[in-house]
């Protein structure tokens, strides 16, 4: 109970009892890459991939071109990068509804 100055009183009530349904927090999907600077292959590690839906990889020259995508079937893949210019790329991962993206180097 808390008086106020123009008069009257102001009834504050708060409950922290504990009971009822709490939601989930979401887990976004993730990778990890390695080597980074690549020389011929790159190493990726996907955690987190959504139940349910399909998983992309996506990737992307310095000047944004896709240069290569593909549906992901498992949670480690190898790429291949003996066809790719030495510089910069992007990778990105498409799994349900989230994305998230990683910068790698190609230097043979």
């Amino acid at each position: 109970v808390i008086g106020q100055s123009t008069g009257g009183v102001e009834v504050r009530y708060q409950s922290n009892s504990g009971i009822g349904i709490t939601e989930m927090a979401q887990i976004k999907p993730s990778f990890v890459l390695s080597p980074n600077p690549a020389n011929d292959k790159l190493n990726l590690n996907f955690y987190n991939l959504s139940v349910g839906s399909k998983s992309i990889l996506r990737l992307y020259n310095v000047t944004g071109e896709l240069v290569k995508s593909s549906e992901i079937s498992s949670i480690e893949t190898q790429l291949d990068l003996s066809g790719f210019s030495n510089g910069i790329y992007m990778v990105q991962l498409i799994s349900g509804s989230n994305s998230v993206s990683r910068k790698f180097v190609v230097s043979h």
